[in-house]
């Protein structure tokens, strides 16, 4: 009796250069297109490992490094996970690369040497090694197609630098705005074109500099500030000393606009600053005030130095490691003895937790003796994946009633009689569209949640991990990026000496006691018993009825 044969396993492979692609039509063209090409093909399209390559650049190559979602497929076929002879789906080869169509090429033999047929959804042709081997006309129009590709990503590159050169030209001539984007105590009215002081933060700014003068440090400033309860610009929970010196430090106090561009003929991405444009914004600083401050300044600070710019991670829990009495971050600190310690953000900066120290190494030592049992313990993910699939159906729902509110209103819109939409109507469709990006980004969330859910994907990310910690010497960079795939944070605990590891896929905890003896032990899988917990993914709205 024969066995029926396994159907071939096809993958979609989606890229956006920029966010605002993926909020349009793009997402749902290439992801549909993946769809019926599969059907009619009778292919396994494997929806737990659609690859996402999010405002990630093909012109630069960005797409193709380890860290990509396209490198992560490379990896998975080499590793087993993805069979031998699946399909890797693209809407067309410019998808891959808009490099150079020598670079461009590279990419496309790097997918078919690995074992997998390429194909291009816009017509339908496919590329794995015989052809591209056999066939010259497919190897010639895929360099050709390359070409072209990178021809029009330069000429646009070229058309936009000279258009921003412009703007540059003109702002430095008429005072107005190139963009919306400016320091946190303006805004940009749009009537005008002109940017006008935000009066209650430019009071702020202006005391900060007042307290400088009076000789009050940066972090009592911050500390000063947090105690008074003063809110903060931007997107901060609390002030903090470095953001106290950006403000000291920023040219626009005294109206200059410093523009950037970002150059990448070294081969690495390099923000340099172009001629600065005076009197870009209001000066909000008067010119006497600064002068003082240059000269209270002279000779008080030490020089970077140059050894620092290039210094190495030294912190393997670098941006994961949390206080666990108010779930702030850590940050470590020198006391002169010759010991880096970890300490509270909140406290240091007198925002509201206790102010308590712990010795760096001894938290390392301790994850570095333990982390085999640690990842003896990772925690089931199927009860977990039902529950992302089921909030991926309501986040569907939910965009289908947004985009026909939106259709909705827009055709009341085109049919009112009144020669100006009335305002009701366009505040009701600005509001629809800001929680339409906010319901894409969560799918997005929750896609990749999906994902790592995956027995096979988070089997890779383990075996990152190991691979990072195994090495003769480790590479606390390598091992921080792996342990960020894994744990969505680490709270660290004095009372209780205790690192709760927090997975990534689950709303589990690993609990790990560090003793004073040196003593560590791994304690079963718990429920989040320590508050506050990690911040666990957003909650998926509710869809609304919808109307007749």
């Amino acid at each position: 009796m024969e066995h029926p044969t396994a159907p071939i396993k096809a993958y979609s492979y989606l890229r956006f250069s920029t966010p605002e692609q993926m909020r349009g039509d793009s997402f749902r063209r290439q992801s549909s297109m993946a769809e019926a090409y599969a059907l009619q093909h009778g292919l396994e399209l494997d929806t737990t490992l659609t690859l996402h390559d999010l405002g990630v650049s093909a012109f630069r190559g960005k797409n193709l490094t380890a860290e990509s979602q396209l490198g992560f497929f490379l990896r998975a076929i080499e590793d087993g996970i993805v069979p031998q002879g699946s399909y890797l789906l693209v809407e067309s080869l410019d998808r891959i690369s808009r490099q150079t169509a020598r670079k461009a090429l590279r990419a496309l033999e790097s997918v078919v040497d690995a074992g997998a047929v390429l194909v291009t959804l816009n017509d339908g042709r496919k590329y794995d090694k015989d052809n591209l081997d056999d066939d010259p006309v497919a190897l010639l129009l895929s360099i050709l197609t390359f070409m072209r590709a990178h021809e029009e990503s330069a000429m646009k590159a070229s058309r936009l630098k000279a258009a921003w050169a412009e703007k540059r030209t003109q702002a430095s001539k008429s005072r107005k705005a190139m963009t919306s984007v400016c320091p946190a105590w303006l805004d940009l009215d749009r009537k005008t074109g002109v940017f006008r002081e935000v009066p209650e933060r430019v009071q702020i700014v202006r005391r900060i500099f007042d307290m400088t003068l009076e000789g009050v440090g940066q972090g009592v400033i911050a500390q000063t500030l947090n105690r008074e309860g003063v809110p903060v610009f931007g997107r901060g929970m609390y002030w903090h000393r470095t953001y106290i010196a950006k403000i000291l430090d920023n040219p626009a106090v005294r109206g200059v606009f410093v523009p950037h561009v970002h150059d990448q003929s070294s081969g690495k991405l390099v923000r340099v600053a172009l001629e600065p444009v005076p009197n870009y914004y209001p000066a909000i600083i008067d010119a006497d005030t600064l002068e003082r401050l240059q000269a209270m300044r002279t000779g008080s600070v030490q020089p970077r130095r140059g050894r620092h710019a290039a210094k190495p991670l030294n912190n393997i829990f670098g941006g994961i490691a949390r206080c666990a009495a108010c779930g702030g971050s850590m940050t470590m600190t020198n006391k002169g003895d010759g010991n880096k310690y970890f300490v509270c953000t909140r406290a240091k900066t007198g925002a509201g937790c206790t102010y308590r120290t712990l010795r760096y190494q001894r938290v390392e030592d301790c994850f570095l003796s333990i982390w085999p049992a640690l990842l003896d313990t990772v925690p089931d993910a199927s009860e977990q994946a039902k529950g992302v699939r089921q909030s991926l159906r309501t986040l569907e729902e939910h965009l289908e009633w947004i985009n026909q509110t939106i259709a909705s209103i827009m055709q009341a819109i085109e049919t009112s009689d009144q020669r100006t939409a009335p305002a009701t109507l366009l505040e009701r469709l600005t509001e629809l569209e800001r929680e339409k990006a906010k319901t894409l980004q969560m799918q997005q969330e929750y896609t990749l949640r999906e994902q790592t859910l995956e027995k096979n994907a988070l089997a890779l990310r383990i075996r990152s991990l190991h691979d990072a910690l195994t090495e003769p010497e480790i590479d606390k960079a390598k091992a921080n990026a792996a342990l960020r795939q894994l744990f969505s944070g680490i709270l660290i605990s004095w009372e209780s000496e205790t690192l709760a590891f927090q997975w990534q896929h689950s709303t589990y905890i690993t609990p790990v006691h560090f003793a004073e003896d040196g003593t560590n032990t791994v304690r079963p899988l718990t429920r989040p018993a320590i508050s506050p917990p990690v911040a666990p993914l957003p909650s998926v709205p509710q869809v609304p009825p919808l109307k007749a």
